[in-house]
């Protein structure tokens, strides 16, 4: 063994006794892997080994397969045929299994390309939530939501691989929602190193800062763009702003009791210029989930109680005026499950839908991909789930990917979906096609 190895073991010897497999040191990948059709290809290093990891091993069973992927004296490594479309490639010394790293690829056949992809320019263990918007074919706006730690209000800008492009930083805080419109994007977040200010930013596509405006609360929860391009900012669970296109606010109303019981919510304009607030708290050991119809003014004109069976996480009206909202809500056998309520026009309920395949299925966001809409979130056992559903509460498809938790979702011009989500040490974007396969 030469030198430069010899001291390379040396250096990570320590990891030994300060790490356990679970939680060891992580390093960058000795080389770029590649990946072309099934194969692997490495630069030549008799010290490294490769292996492959189905995703229904990891990480609940850490056992390696052994003598499946030893790298030949060419550097080059043929998978077997049984690497399915999400699979852990894992990279490490050959006598040291606790000195590793690991990526996720997805062997699509025929195809060079992989879409299960690590943002390793974020530096952050756990997120609360996520928010992403399509800026143009080749440009995303991903944000964080964070409601603990030191964290900051950033939004970062994504090419159509994911690939990093630029970021902007507006301080301590941490960014809730964004969205863009016509060459803009606003933001509402919390800002401060103790998450105490709610606050709204506008900035050009290119990130190019117009206002921050704080509002008095704490915590933003949705904002609404109206006809006229101005912004509707509830704050709190219990109050609504309008803020102008420069940034000023014009007026604040309180629609509802503030609560310090969980409580979350979201907001629609209606093509007649009414505002729609879904408002979802946890009382009296259950979830209410209710509805509230204001005027363009911000005056309450009434609220109707929608159910006690569900805890609302998005809320969309489509182009015919129906009513969508999504969250979990508890299933006839298998706990909590994805849930879908829809009302009419009038807030008439139209149906009420449970999907999901094992316990504590949770939902987070919901998009529209044509005339169909798809529910992201996660399994009761921890992995990123998706689920398509036509308008009629027909369900088209549930699938399952790798292990972590989809916070926000975006729809590609081309209809693949971009999903943002997090596991335990990684924020990372799977894309599929409009059928949930995974798309290069």
């Amino acid at each position: 063994m030469n030198m430069k190895i010899s001291i390379y073991l040396s250096l990570y010897m320590l990891a030994l006794f300060t790490s356990c497999k679970k939680e060891a040191k992580k390093l960058p990948l000795p080389d770029e892997i590649t990946l072309s059709q099934h194969n692997i290809s490495l630069l030549p290093k008799d010290d490294l080994q490769l292996n492959i990891l189905n995703s229904n091993d990891y990480p609940v069973n850490w056992n390696i397969k052994k003598g499946k992927g030893l790298i030949d004296n060419m550097g080059k490594y043929t998978a077997p045929e049984d690497v399915n479309d999400h699979t852990l490639v894992e990279v490490w010394l050959k006598d040291h299994p606790n000195i590793y790293d690991s990526c996720w690829i997805s062997t699509v056949k025929n195809n060079a390309d992989t879409y299960i992809k690590d943002l390793d320019f974020i530096k952050h263990n756990s997120i609360d939530g996520a928010s992403s918007c399509l800026i143009d074919e080749n440009t995303i706006a991903f944000a964080l939501y964070e409601r603990m730690g030191y964290s900051s209000f950033n939004i970062f800008f994504l090419d159509e691989k994911a690939s990093f492009k630029r970021s902007l930083n507006f301080g301590y805080g941490s960014c809730k929602k964004i969205k863009y419109d016509e060459n803009k994007i606003i933001a509402i977040g919390a800002s401060g190193i103790s998450l105490d200010t709610a606050m709204i930013i506008k900035t050009s596509a290119k990130g190019e800062l117009s206002w921050q405006t704080k509002l008095n609360g704490f915590e933003p929860n949705d904002f609404a763009i109206t006809k006229d391009k101005k912004y509707l900012v509830i704050v709190d669970n219990s109050i609504l702003f309008k803020v102008n296109e420069m940034g000023v606010v014009e007026w604040e109303k309180q629609f509802e009791e503030p609560t310090v019981y969980y409580a979350n919510s979201f907001i629609q304009i209606t093509e007649s210029g009414d505002i729609l607030i879904v408002r979802c708290a946890w009382l009296d050991h259950q979830y209410e989930t209710k509805l509230y119809k204001l005027n363009s003014k911000g005056e309450r004109l009434g609220y109707d109680l929608l159910t006690k069976n569900l805890d609302c996480t998005d809320f969309k009206i489509d182009s015919n005026g129906d009513v969508y909202l999504s969250g979990h809500g508890l299933g006839s056998e298998h706990g909590w499950n994805y849930y879908l309520l829809k009302l009419d026009s009038n807030f008439n309920t139209v149906y009420e839908k449970s999907y999901g395949m094992s316990s504590f299925d949770s939902c987070s966001e919901m998009v529209f991909v044509n005339e169909e809409l798809v529910l992201i979130g996660w399994t009761g056992s921890d992995n990123v789930a998706i689920c398509k559903v036509k308008k009629n509460g027909e369900l088209v498809y549930w699938k399952e990917y790798i292990e972590g938790y989809a916070h926000s979702a975006v729809v590609t011009k081309e209809l693949n979906i971009q999903m943002f989500c997090n596991n335990r040490s990684d924020v990372r974007v799977i894309r599929t096609d409009m059928y949930g396969n995974i798309k290069p």
